[in-house]
């Protein structure tokens, strides 16, 4: 009976810890895959466990995969950005309004570029949200 008991222990630990170790690596996600034309809002959800304290904030660019490569679509004139920084957590969701840069988005491949910077070294990491627009 104990010996079970240890088996089943340390099934449940193991799987803990792998999940652990499979969500560590954070990154940003799109609540949906892809998106019609004409949409004016990305939500985008924080997903993963860090074991520093990092924040984020409003700034972000739009680029759009054209022929092999991402190019950055330009920001209308006037374009302003909140500047409060945020701390990241998992499941945190955030609303990116890609209608500063277009009135109208078009088909395609696109991806969000924003980064996040990690509180205990200051160091800011580069981070893609990927969508479809169709």
């Amino acid at each position: 009976m104990k010996r079970k008991i240890l088996v089943i222990a340390s099934i449940l630990f193991v799987t803990a810890l792998v999940f652990t170790l499979t969500n560590l690596n954070p990154r940003l996600v799109p609540q949906k895959k892809s998106y019609p034309e004409g949409t004016q809002t990305i939500t985008a959800i924080w997903k993963g466990v860090t074991l520093f304290g990092h924040s984020t904030g409003y700034p972000f660019t739009l680029e759009k995969l054209e022929n092999g490569e991402w190019n950055e679509v330009t920001e209308k004139e006037g374009a302003m950005f909140h500047l409060p920084a945020f701390t990241l957590f998992h499941g945190k969701k955030f609303d990116y309004n890609i209608g500063i840069y277009t009135d109208n988005i078009t088909a395609g491949q696109y991806r969000i570029v924003t980064s996040m910077r990690n509180d205990k070294t200051g160091e800011n990491i580069p981070m893609y949200c990927e969508f479809e627009v169709k």
